[in-house]
């Protein structure tokens, strides 16, 4: 049986897109294993961005990630998520 592996980071920058007129995204890291806050996912204020069915999906100007949210984890008030498929796509 193989380890898990480490908790990493999902980490995004906005970029201001001149020919939509709007802010985009930009996803700079996507590891396999992350951790999300509950406030994250009660508090999506980003039209690329969208959580449902325990799916967190973020498309961004340079592929789409999506996060599959386990267990609230009441130590540090997070959810564990697992990357699903391969990033970048």
């Amino acid at each position: 049986m193989s380890a898990k592996p480490q908790m990493g980071e999902c980490r995004i920058e906005r970029v201001f897109d001149t020919m939509a007129g709007r802010a985009k995204l930009r996803i700079v890291q996507a590891d396999e294993r992350i951790r999300v806050a509950a406030e994250v996912l009660e508090n999506l204020a980003h039209p690329d961005v969208s959580y449902g069915d325990g799916i967190l999906t973020i498309r961004a100007i340079n592929g789409t990630v999506s996060y599959g949210i386990g267990p609230y984890d009441l130590l540090t008030h997070t959810h564990e998520a697992t990357r699903s498929g391969s990033w970048p796509t």
